[in-house]
């Protein structure tokens, strides 16, 4: 997608969407057949690569791309999970949308909205903790002076290297 879209494929894109690909299939693991797979990871790749391009067009600070990535990548998985699932992979599963089944795709839908409920809630509960005893954020005057010689006492990228002669 970036290639066609922005006329340059990166490294850090690839590994995004192998990584976006596999978010996706985890949900459907052993309960779809191998092309279905293989459609379910295509998917959740380009959804997951709209979902960074709109987190970057609302300038959310999420530096690791960690929802547009897993919470998106996670959510399409488990709907497509609904839609492709068939016994004929696991007798133990149930049929999908594509086998008349369309009771599941409610059953996907419920799970989503429980993990995003406890995720939420679990969330909450760590940042209250996290700002009762370190704080949330950092004095602002440590901002200014930059968090890698005021967090840790050194810097991360040392003027040394720009002095160097070029050979």
């Amino acid at each position: 997608m970036e290639a066609v879209l922005r006329g340059k494929p990166t490294a850090v894109g690839a590994a995004t969407g192998a990584v976006a690909g596999l978010v996706g299939i985890t949900p459907a693991a052993g309960f779809v057949t191998p092309l279905s797979a293989i459609f379910i990871g295509f998917v959740t790749a380009l959804v997951c690569f709209y979902a960074i391009s709109y987190k970057h067009k609302l300038q959310i600070d999420d530096a690791l791309d960690t929802f547009p990535v897993h919470g998106v990548g996670g959510t399409v998985g488990a709907i497509l999970t609904a839609i492709f699932a068939t016994t004929q992979v696991n007798g133990a599963g149930k049929e999908g949308v594509l086998r008349g089944n369309f009771g599941e795709l409610g059953v996907e839908l419920l799970a989503i909205a429980v993990a995003y409920a406890i995720a939420g809630v679990g969330t909450w509960i760590i940042l209250k903790i996290i700002d009762a005893t370190v704080g949330l954020r950092v004095k602002e005057e440590a901002e200014y002076q930059g968090l890698d010689i005021n967090e840790h006492g050194e810097e991360g990228y040392n003027s040394e290297f720009g002095d160097r002669p070029t050979q």
